[in-house]
Parts: C-alpha cells; sequence; structure tokens
C-alpha cells in the first residue's frame, strides 16, 4: 500500500468523531472484544520528526501547484492533475490540524480535571480549522469532475471525495460517492479499498448482509493488501448471523492467509476472534486440535474460560462448573486458577447448592492459600498469592453473612437450623484464617449473634470478647461486651446442672469458696464492662454482679469492694441498699460485731442511702449482739439470697429482707425471665 493511500486510509478514523455518521462498536458496552476496523490494519504513524518533513514538504508543494493552477495556459490534463494533487495534499493538512486539535484538547481536559468546578466531560475539541481544510479538499475534486468530466483519473477522484466526506461525518456524501466509484469504475484500483469502506459502513450500523456483499467484492483481487481483512470480516459478517460453521472456515482462511507484516497481527487476531466463535459453537475438541497443530496451546486456556462464561450467561451452570475444572486442569499453577475456582464458587452461589459452595470455598483455601503448593509456585507473582487471598476472604464472608441472614428469614425448622450450621461453618473458618483482618470486627461480631442464636454460648462469649478487644470503642463493642456477660451466665447454669459450682450452705458458711472457669469468665466479662464503659447506666448493676459472685463464694473483702463502689455511684438506687446490706450481711456471716456495728452506724448517716426499713434495720445493728443463750446464731441456709436482676432491665425485686442481721431464709422475688431472653437485642440481630 503506497505511503499516501495508507494515509488516506488513516484519515477513516475520523468518521468517528461524528455521532451521526458511521456507527462505531462501544467497547466497553461489547463482552470483550470487536472486529478490526480498516484503520486498525494499516500502516503505522510516522515518528514526529518524519511528520514535520513531510508537512513543510507537502506545505511548498500546495502552495506551487497553486502557483502553476493559477496559469491559464495549462493542458486541461495537467490541471486536473495537479487538482488532484492539491486536494490530496490538502486533506493531508487537515490530519495534520486534526491532530494539533486532539492535543489543545487534551490539554484542556488535563488542566479542566486540576481546576475545581471544571467538568472535563463537558468539554468538546474544536474541529473548525481541520474541517476547512477538509471542505477545501472537497470543493477541489467537485470543480474537477465538472471541469473535466471524462478525466481518466476520476475514480481516485470519486475515492477522495467518499473518504473527505466520511472525515466530515457526512455519510450521504461517502456512501454516493464509493457507490459511484464502485459502479462507474468496477476495474478501478480503489474499488476493493471502496468496496472495504462501504463494507465498513453496512457492518457498523448491524447490516451484516449488506456488509457480507461489499466485503464479498474485495475477494475478486487476491494480491491487494486489504484481501485478508476483507476475509476477516466476512467470517464476523457470518458469526453475527449465526453461522458459526462459516465463521470458524473464515477465520481458519485468514490465519493461513498470513505472510508477514500486516498480516501477522491480523492473524493474531484471528487466533483471537477463534477463541469465541469456536466457544460459541460449542466445538471444543475441534478446537483444542487446532490451536495444538498451531502451537498455540495457550489459546485453549482462553477458549475454555470463554466457553465457560458462554454457559453462565446461558444459566447452563453445571456444564460451566466442568468447563472451569477442565480450565484448571489445562494448568493447575496458573496465576489465575484461584480466579477460575472462584468462578465455580460463584456458579454453585446461583445454583443454590450450599454444601457444594462451601466445599469449593475450602478447595479456594486449601488449593491457593498462603501455604499451598500452588502459592509456591507462584512465589513471585505476589499479586497473584494476594487476588488468591481477597478471593477466600470475600467469598467466605460473604457466605457466612448470606446464609446466616437467609437462616434468621427462614425462622425455625430443619431448613433454618441446615442454614445456620452451614453458616456457623463459614464464619468458623474465617475467623481462622483472618482472625485480625480488616473485616474481622464486623464478622466477630455477627459470628456472635449467630452463636448465641445457636445456643453455643461458650464460643459466643470468645467471640464477643474479641470483638471488644479489637475495639472497645466501636459501633457494637458496648453490646459484645454486655452480651459476653450473658453467655458466661448461660455456661455458669450449664455448670451447675453438672455439679461443679460450689455453694455455701452450713457446712461452709464462711470457707473461701473455688470459682468454677466460667465464674471466672463471667468476672473477666463483669470487670471489663465496668472498666471500659463507666458512664454506661448499666455499669452500676454490672458491678453489683460482681460483687455478688464474690459474695456468693465468701470472698467478702472483694465483694465489699465492689459493694461500696455501687453505693458511691448512686446511694438512692435499688442495687446499693442491696450492697449495703449485702456487706452488713458479710459482716455478721464471719461474727465481726465492731466493724458491723461502725459500718452500719456509717450506712444510717448516710444521706440517700436506702428506705426507712432499712435505716431501721441500720440502727439495730449498731447495739451489742446477744449472748448465745438468749440469740440464734446466724446461719445459711440451703438456699441462699439471689441477687435482684441487674438494671438491664430493673427489676422490682425488693432487697433480701434481714432478721438481726442474719441471712434470709427466704430468697427475694426473682424474674422467671432467662438471661438469654433479658439480652440486650438489636436490629441487625433479632
Amino acid at each position: 500500500m503506497s505511503r499516501p493511500r495508507a494515509a488516506l486510509f488513516a484519515l477513516f478514523v475520523l468518521c468517528s468523531n461524528s455521532p451521526d455518521a458511521f456507527a462505531q462498536d462501544d467497547r466497553a458496552a461489547r463482552e470483550e472484544r470487536r472486529a478490526l476496523r480498516v484503520e486498525d490494519v494499516g500502516e503505522g504513524a510516522a515518528n514526529e520528526a518524519l511528520q514535520a518533513q513531510a508537512r513543510e514538504a507537502h506545505l511548498k508543494e500546495m502552495a506551487f501547484a497553486r502557483q502553476l493552477l493559477a496559469s491559464a495556459d495549462l493542458p486541461q490534463e495537467t490541471r486536473a492533475d495537479l487538482t488532484l494533487r492539491l486536494a490530496e495534499l490538502t486533506l493531508e493538512e487537515s490530519r495534520y490540524w486534526l491532530d494539533v486539535e486532539m492535543a489543545t484538547f487534551e490539554e484542556a481536559q488535563t488542566t479542566c480535571e486540576r481546576s475545581p468546578g471544571c467538568e472535563p466531560s463537558e468539554l468538546k475539541p474544536d474541529h473548525a480549522e481541520s474541517r476547512r481544510w477538509q471542505r477545501q479538499s472537497v470543493r477541489l475534486c467537485e470543480e474537477l469532475l465538472k471541469s473535466a468530466p471524462n478525466y481518466a483519473r476520476a475514480d481516485e477522484v470519486l475515492y477522495l471525495l467518499g473518504i473527505t466526506h466520511m472525515a466530515l461525518g457526512e455519510v450521504e456524501g461517502t456512501l454516493k460517492h464509493l457507490t459511484a466509484l464502485v459502479k462507474t469504475h468496477p476495474s478501478s484500483p480503489r474499488a476493493p479499498d471502496a468496496y472495504v469502506l462501504l463494507g465498513e459502513h453496512y457492518f457498523d450500523a448491524g447490516n451484516p448482509h449488506k456488509a457480507a456483499l461489499a466485503y464479498s467484492k474485495v475477494l475478486a483481487w487476491p494480491d491487494h493488501p486489504l484481501y485478508p481483512f476483507a476475509v476477516y470480516k466476512l467470517a464476523w459478517c457470518d458469526y453475527n448471523v449465526g453461522e458459526h460453521r462459516k465463521a470458524i472456515d473464515g477465520m481458519k482462511r485468514v490465519v493461513n492467509l498470513s505472510g508477514g507484516g500486516e498480516t501477522t497481527a491480523l492473524r493474531d487476531e484471528a487466533l483471537v476472534d477463534l477463541v469465541r466463535f469456536f466457544a460459541d459453537a460449542g466445538e471444543l475438541d475441534e478446537a483444542i486440535v487446532y490451536y495444538k497443530s498451531l502451537g498455540e496451546e495457550d489459546r485453549i486456556s482462553d477458549l475454555l474460560g470463554r466457553l465457560a462464561q458462554m454457559y453462565v450467561e446461558q444459566g447452563k451452570l453445571e456444564e460451566a462448573v466442568l468447563t472451569y475444572r477442565r480450565l484448571i486442569a489445562e494448568d493447575p499453577n496458573a496465576p489465575g486458577a484461584p480466579e477460575t475456582q472462584n468462578e465455580i464458587i460463584q456458579a454453585y452461589r446461583k445454583i443454590g447448592k450450599k454444601e457444594d459452595t462451601l466445599a469449593e470455598i475450602d478447595k479456594l483455601r486449601r488449593t491457593y492459600g498462603k501455604t499451598s503448593a500452588w502459592a509456591r509456585a507462584n512465589a513471585t507473582n505476589q499479586d497473584a498469592i494476594h487476588s488468591a487471598m481477597r478471593f477466600i476472604e470475600k467469598n467466605l464472608r460473604s457466605v457466612a453473612l448470606d446464609y446466616h441472614a437467609e437462616a434468621k428469614k427462614l425462622g425455625t425448622g430443619a431448613n433454618a437450623r441446615k442454614t445456620y450450621d452451614l453458616a456457623y461453618s463459614a464464619y468458623s473458618t474465617y475467623v481462622e484464617e483472618f482472625p485480625a483482618g480488616e473485616h474481622a470486627y464486623e464478622m466477630r461480631y455477627a459470628f456472635g449473634e449467630l452463636l448465641y442464636t445457636l445456643k453455643k454460648f461458650d464460643e459466643a462469649y470468645v467471640q464477643y470478647m474479641e470483638v471488644v478487644k479489637i475495639d472497645a470503642k466501636g459501633q457494637h463493642s458496648m453490646f459484645c461486651a454486655e452480651s459476653a456477660i450473658f453467655a458466661a451466665k448461660e455456661m455458669v447454669k450449664v455448670e451447675e446442672k453438672e455439679g461443679k459450682v460450689q455453694k455455701a450452705d452450713a457446712k461452709n458458711k464462711t470457707a473461701i469458696l473455688t470459682m468454677t472457669d466460667w465464674e471466672q469468665k463471667q468476672l473477666v466479662a463483669l470487670d471489663q464492662y465496668a472498666k471500659l464503659y463507666p458512664q454506661s447506666d448499666k455499669t452500676i448493676g454490672v458491678i453489683y454482679q460482681a460483687g455478688y459472685l464474690f459474695y456468693n463464694k465468701n470472698m467478702f473483702k472483694e465483694a465489699s469492694e465492689r459493694f461500696r463502689t455501687v453505693i458511691a455511684m448512686n446511694p438512692k438506687s435499688k442495687d446499693a441498699m442491696t450492697a449495703a446490706n449485702l456487706i452488713l450481711d458479710s459482716l455478721n456471716l464471719i461474727e465481726d460485731w465492731s466493724t458491723l456495728k461502725e459500718v452500719a452506724k456509717a450506712f444510717y448517716d448516710q444521706p440517700n442511702l436506702g428506705d426507712t426499713a432499712f435505716k431501721k434495720g441500720s440502727t439495730r445493728s449498731t447495739s451489742a449482739p446477744p449472748s448465745s443463750s438468749s440469740r440464734r446464731q446466724p446461719r445459711r441456709t440451703a438456699t441462699r439470697p439471689r441477687p435482684p436482676t441487674p438494671s438491664w432491665p430493673s427489676t422490682t425485686s425488693s432487697p433480701p429482707p434481714r432478721s438481726a442481721i442474719s441471712r434470709s431464709t427466704t430468697p427475694p422475688p426473682t424474674t422467671t425471665t432467662s438471661s438469654s431472653a433479658l439480652r440486650p437485642c438489636r436490629p441487625a440481630s433479632c
């Protein structure tokens, strides 16, 4: 292809600037590829220095041509040749100005992007100068045809008119002159070029039949440089009308036509496009044999990926899974293998096979995790390893949360329980793999809620405590700190049923008793809440509970410390009055009469502490104890006083009644609501 003609072909891309010219493929809107256009297979642009030299020569040549045309005694044929050359040079000059205009536009966009309030999308390139030169070229050609209707090179004039109208975005003028060229000069060297451009118009306009008719005309010139391109576009026309067999054969022909140069690039495109054609035709085995025969085994992976994606789009998810597995088998250590495994997971999720989904996620974790053989094989490709970990993390997280949400919607029954169990499995694996990751806080909170629902209180306790550990000031932390207390209390109930909890009775009314594991954990949770959230309206009840836990274990010193904190926080509260009663009861139990008298007086004198009955009882406590012969010694009953329910929700129970400072033989009224029911409930978890 000569340099002038290559330049004219390159100008074809100008039409893309006009929305009402030839319809352009929107690359972003299509799947992943589009058919090549004719400008894609032209010669590369010269470097800037050569372009500058060429323009300087063209300007001199244009000036000389105009000077000659000004002479009146030129022969008609010479004048026509000069006019045609001037029209070609004028179109070349429009190309220079188009480059200038686009460079100016890009610079304006860059400036706009850096300027507050400026919207780059509102900017438009100014093509006034390039179009002025294009219209000059049109006028020269039209004058030439009018003054020399029998001009021997009229076909070239018509071709130049056609592509100049194309550059201007004028479809009607383009079709008029290119059609006139192929009709009046069917044997012209420009005819195959015109047919290709006509084919491009109809192809982009969505008319593959007319496009194929135009492209097929080029086949009469087997030695023309655009012959392989015409075969290529004919294959695309066949594909677009569903003739997959013809399309495949056509693309194979393009590959065979490769003879180096521009056709080498076209061959590569044909091999890539054949992936789609083979996949859509379902000719997987033929494709594998074909690519292997050419030594193009790398294309097989592309083919399998394309075929699997096509199955997904068609809803054939089981077939997609099988194809993805075959793709992985082609190269198990390929950097993209985790992504392929992820596609299998997504297919099973769409099918609704929850167990298979979890199994495939586990395979993703085991096969492509940080310590896997795949990771060792890709040790130098950290991007691939990080990508694999992102797939693992995202799948575990989304499945756990989705199954959890689905289980809550199901409510009760076998399906709900099964879905809860699957969510449990996903959560468990997640916190094992990503114990302190970006989403660990939210995931541990959600996992704790699921565990509480499943009555796995021991595991729920662990997750709640971890949430608080990660961020004590986080959105869910206070709630989790409180929930950990309730989870521990539920586990203490289990220990009570197992006979592990030591209780005070007449035999060990003051002997220090050992706390069980869960009583100790309950105490840790209580103290944690009180320390982290001192301003909470529930803290006073939390501290009271910790004191009562010590009191029940005859650890009166530790109990007294917490009870006195309760009294100091709010002497008017029922918790404070009960705490004061229990302090006095502790002193009574250890028979420390002098301290009892002193403390009772202090409580009596303390403003706002206790009601009238409490004050009256405190007064009696200040008197000397009766002799053993005249007074019954204080004793423990089998049933110890129970603390009123803490401040969430408030209890209406009275403090334990006392009789002459002795431990009451009758426990106070208690609520029958379980701690699990009393646990605060959030909209996200209820």
